[in-house]
């Protein structure tokens, strides 16, 4: 009998423990089975221009995917508990907040992800789209597939573009080239950040004041005219691995790109040598960095070079 009560107040204990630790919202009970809450894994555009998202949930149960009050898309889960839902039609340029919900359809039970999903989609022909989950308590987390620019010739010339973000202790630095009397504003995550206006050049530097945490993150960079209309706008994805340290980086075209600082002593070949193990793309390097190479034989130590990755035959 003692037994008994003692394994009763075990369960109750239980009981009150899942009570406190998990809200409706959070877990929904079907008997003794929890529908737990979906959860987003990755973000992709296939060939026809269509968002498709991968994710996970409980076998067997139908998965929602919510923008705001509507719902854009649904499907039902495998057994193994994995689900690719595409939100319905093409999504506009802009900046969309995606949840799921995971229904147990003989129940009625469901359940929303603590995950948000915040997509950003960018103007045509200015970037790819951009995914980064949200969860309470965790770092953020970009799950679309962003490549680093890897075409071997000259970067195309924009008058609009976002040439580099710097985080250091605390501050934010976003610099780029705009045509003349237009405005820039920063966004993330639905709030403007920061805004600069430059009537006598073509440069900007937007320097804010800001806490960051580790993790991911994207910013949108707005262009508009005077009036206040938008003309145009550049989605970018920026991480965060050592809030003390100093993140820095570079962006061609609208992509981030990998970097490299000149050595005293160093030559355009020798660096090819040591990134690309051999001399024959000093070309490359050069072409990808005339903005700040004169001649090929004149280069200086302390200066940042980007690196276009090289396809390999």
């Amino acid at each position: 009998m003692k037994r008994f009560l003692v394994l009763n107040q075990l369960g109750f204990l239980l009981s009150l423990f899942l009570l406190i630790t998990h809200s409706d919202s959070t877990i929904a009970y079907v008997g003794n089975m929890p529908v737990v809450p979906p959860q987003f894994d990755s973000l992709m555009t296939n060939t026809d221009g269509i968002v498709e998202i991968r994710g996970k949930a409980v076998g067997f149960t139908h998965v929602e995917l919510i923008n705001g009050a509507d719902i854009i898309g649904d499907v039902d889960v495998t057994e193994k508990g994995l689900f690719l839902i595409q939100p319905t039609g093409r999504l506009m340029p802009g900046e969309y907040h995606f949840v799921l919900r995971a229904i147990d359809e003989k129940s009625g039970c469901s359940a929303t992800s603590l995950q948000t999903l915040l997509v950003s989609t960018p103007e045509q022909g200015n970037g790819k789209v951009l995914a980064l989950v949200e969860e309470p308590g965790k770092a953020h987390r970009l799950i679309s597939s962003q490549k680093t620019f890897h075409q071997v010739s000259t970067f195309p010339e924009r008058e609009f573009a976002v040439e580099s973000i710097i985080f250091q202790k605390g501050k934010l630095t976003v610099c780029g080239k705009k045509p003349a009397n237009m405005q820039i504003s920063i966004i993330s995550d639905t709030r403007t950040i920061g805004s600069g206006h430059a009537s006598d050049g073509n440069a900007f530097c937007v320097i804010r004041v800001r806490a960051m945490e580790v993790g991911d993150y994207i910013f949108r960079v707005e262009l508009t005219d005077v009036s206040g209309k938008r003309a145009d706008m550049i989605s970018l994805p920026f991480s965060i691995r050592n809030s003390a340290g100093v993140t820095r980086q570079l962006y061609r075209a609208g992509y981030p790109v990998n970097t490299i600082i000149v050595r005293r002593g160093e030559t355009l070949s020798h660096i090819a040598k040591r990134v690309y193990g051999s001399s024959t793309f000093t070309r490359v390097l050069f072409e990808a960095n005339r903005d700040q190479i004169r001649r090929p034989c004149e280069i200086y130590a302390g200066q940042e070079f980007v690196l276009p990755l090289i396809k390999k035959q």
